[in-house]
């Protein structure tokens, strides 16, 4: 059975910091009574097992507690972009037909907004703990109780979860080409990847991790798990902000961060390329592919990185390599953690399977049959209520297979030392002229030129070849003949089809809520730009 990790925090370390915050310091045993009041408040509100429970909060203690209470009171916890438009959310809240929608008091209009249609609307308290002022908003009735009131009346009849593993989490993925689908984790893979990177990260209650992922995202959810399993303390914050985090890790109140690419180059910035500040032990790196150049640039200096990767459907970590790893070996993401399989397939797509992989999908390709036992399969193409799809996927992305290998959709390679390297996406290769261009290694020539601050490559529609190399460039400078330089680099480093015949310069490369380079969007303004 797996325990509850909070409930087994909250024991352990019941005096030390979960939390600090806006509304000051939480200790572990602060956090599990207001995660256990808001799970009574939900139930007194109607919430049952197996519902779906939505919610959209700020990235804050209100949010740390949801994701600790909605499966507390047996029910699906479903974060939600705060950065989607009103119709993004409505429309994926239309397909994932949650029981009600929690929100804050700041939040509330947006929420009622996109309420669809049967699902009843919650507002937490303003303060600490949530439950406190919670209380039904309005949309559908149904509550089994007098809201707010009944809160201190949950009791955990035991910290393991029951039989049959419901799903604890419902994350949406980026939805970059298409709409988004709907990845359904259990409490189990959620823990075995929060045990596994404790151990490769060598976490323990004396660290200070920065919580200012999205909670929509895996990895800020896969970091509540891990900081109550490992008692790791979080400090939470709204954004990210990298002269805040150089300050806070250099007097100790930050020992450890997520970061992305372009957080880490800010970080190095604001610090002016000075040696890393000697309390921060760990950052992991990951959500995007790193300049391998960069990523040994900040080591010499000091920075302990932990280059992963990941994916939603596995729980957030794959792999992950360990600082001397990374400078032995700039550019990998190291070995697969404890208890995960992988191997490379046909046409090299990373495969893996491990019990951090996803129960299935619950919306999107891939979502019609469920493959946990007792489980009906849902009609129609996508699942209906509590029903998980573990087979299909759209081409290219990730599907699960009855074997249990995840086909991630990504390519890379394993070396003699079994470390990984990640070279891209399989549905973003082009083929010109018959030839199958990689985006990730043209990328990559480009980033090697000192004028080139990031760079994305893309395919068109050409007649005659199929497809043409096409690529976004961000200057570090004056754009002002860098197109005619970076033909010549190309023309001496590339063959023939991989070289780009369309280019734009842009001032950042658009990016989805998860922090990813958004291809669509890409795609969208190479077309708009004037040919070159």
């Amino acid at each position: 059975m797996t325990p509850d990790p909070l409930a087994r925090a909250a024991r352990l370390w019941p005096r030390e910091a979960a939390l600090e915050g806006p509304l000051g310091r939480r200790s572990w045993a602060e956090l599990d009574r207001a995660a256990s009041g808001l799970a009574a408040f939900l139930e007194a509100s109607g919430v049952r097992p197996g519902d779906r429970v939505a919610f959209l909060l700020p990235r804050g203690e209100a949010a740390v507690a949801s994701l600790h209470a909605i499966p507390r009171a047996g029910a699906a916890a479903v974060p939600l972009h705060a950065g989607w438009t009103e119709r993004e959310l409505a429309d994926f809240l239309a397909r994932l037909a949650p029981g009600r929608v929690a929100c804050a008091p700041g939040t509330r209009a947006r929420a009622e907004a996109v309420l669809p249609d049967g699902a009843g609307l919650l507002e937490l308290g303003p303060g600490w703990p949530p439950a406190d002022g919670a209380r039904a908003a309005g949309g559908a009735t149904g509550a089994r109780g007098g809201g707010a009131g009944a809160a201190a009346a949950w009791t955990p009849a035991s910290t393991e979860a029951p039989p049959g593993e419901p799903l604890h989490t419902i994350l949406s993925t980026s939805g970059t080409s298409g709409r988004p689908k709907a990845v359904g984790l259990t409490l189990a893979n959620h823990l075995a990847c929060a045990r596994a990177s404790g151990r490769r990260m060598l976490l323990g209650p004396a660290d200070r991790w920065l919580a200012s992922l999205s909670h929509a995202h895996v990895g800020g959810v896969a970091l509540v798990v891990r900081s109550a399993w490992t008692g790791a303390a979080l400090v939470l914050r709204e954004g990210f902000d990298a002269g805040e985090l150089a300050a806070m890790a250099a007097d100790g109140r930050v020992t450890h961060a997520s970061l992305v690419p372009t957080m880490l180059r800010r970080l190095v910035a604001a610090r002016g390329s000075r040696p890393a500040p000697l309390p921060l032990r760990g950052i992991l790196l990951g959500g995007d592919a790193a300049d391998a150049g960069e990523v040994l640039e900040a080591l010499e200096l000091g920075y302990p990185l932990f280059p992963t990767y990941g994916l939603t459907e596995a729980a957030s970590q794959v792999a992950t390599a360990r600082p001397e790893q990374a400078v032995r070996a700039p550019g990998t993401v190291g070995r697969p953690l404890p208890g995960t399989e992988l191997r490379i397939g046909e046409g090299d797509e990373i495969l893996v399977r491990g019990p951090t992989v996803m129960a299935g999908y619950v919306l999107g390709p891939g979502a019609g049959a469920d493959a946990r036992p007792g489980a009906e399969a849902a009609a129609g193409p996508e699942a209906g209520t509590g029903a998980v799809g573990r087979a299909g996927g759209a081409a290219g992305g990730p599907a699960l297979g009855p074997d249990g290998w995840l086909r991630t959709g990504d390519a890379g390679r394993v070396d003699e030392e079994g470390f990984l390297w990640v070279t891209g996406r399989l549905s973003s290769r082009i083929v010109s002229g018959g030839v199958t261009v990689d985006p990730a290694a043209v990328e990559a020539v480009l980033a090697a030129h000192p004028a080139v601050r990031g760079a994305a490559v893309v395919g068109l529609p050409a007649p005659e070849w199929g497809e043409r190399v096409a690529v976004l460039v961000v200057a570090g400078g004056p754009a002002g003949g860098l197109a005619e330089a970076l033909e010549a680099h190309c023309r001496e480093r590339l063959a023939a089809p991989s070289r780009p015949r369309r280019l734009a310069f842009v001032p950042s490369l658009p990016r989805n809520p998860n922090g990813k380079v958004d291809r669509a969007a890409v795609r969208a303004a190479l077309e708009r730009a004037p040919a070159s």
